[in-house]
């Protein structure tokens, strides 16, 4: 793990263990020294994929933010929101059909 993704996962063990203790994508970023990029942080979050992909850490994600799964069910309903993304960003990509 480099020192950027500890640092962030010192701050999300500290902060975001538990859906209840789910934080924005901004306070995270923020609080690890990021720059403030509103909702999209997309440097950030390209961290945190990283950190989920190659370091295999158990950080999820839902429509409120980040948080470090502790049961199967949280990780279900991170899993439900990737789907859910996923799903989104592609429809949205789509051109309607014409009748």
């Amino acid at each position: 793990m480099t020192d950027e993704q500890q640092r962030i996962w010192d701050y999300m063990t500290a902060n975001c263990v538990g859906i209840n203790n789910v934080q924005n994508v901004a306070t995270i970023a923020n609080a690890c020294g990021y720059d403030n990029y509103g909702t999209n942080n997309d440097d950030f979050r390209a961290v945190i994929t990283n950190m989920v992909v190659n370091e295999m850490l158990p950080i999820g994600s839902c429509r409120n933010g980040y948080f470090i799964f502790t049961t199967i069910e949280e990780r279900q309903i991170a899993i439900n929101w990737v789907d859910r993304n996923k799903k989104v960003q592609a429809l949205q990509q789509i051109e309607p059909y014409q009748l």
